[in-house]
C-alpha cells in the first residue's frame, strides 16, 4: 500500500504502523504541504522529544530519499518539498 498525500507518494508509509520515526517524517511532510519550507528548529517544534543531531539526520534522510530539498548553508539551511 501506497499513501498519497496530494500528488506526493510516500512508500515508507505503509498500513498504519509507523515507527516514532516515520511518525515525525510525516508530520514534516505533512507542515510542508501546508508551509513553504521547513527548518532543523521547527522539525524539533513539531517532534520535541528529538534533539538537534537528531533532527539533521531525519532531514537528511528525507533529502537522501529525494523528497525533500535543501536549500542555503549552515545555520540559514531550510527544507522544501522536491516537486
Amino acid at each position: 500500500m501506497v499513501v498519497t498525500i496530494r500528488k506526493y507518494k510516500f512508500p515508507f508509509l505503509k498500513e498504519n504502523i509507523l515507527n516514532d520515526q516515520q511518525q515525525r517524517l510525516q508530520k514534516a511532510i505533512e507542515y510542508l504541504l501546508t508551509h513553504e519550507k521547513i527548518t532543523n528548529s521547527e522539525y524539533r517544534k513539531l517532534n520535541p522529544k528529538i534533539d538537534r543531531i537528531v533532527a539533521k539526520n531525519e532531514l537528511k534522510d528525507l533529502t537522501n530519499k529525494c523528497i525533500i530539498l535543501a536549500k542555503g548553508k549552515r545555520k540559514s539551511s531550510y527544507y522544501v518539498l522536491n516537486e
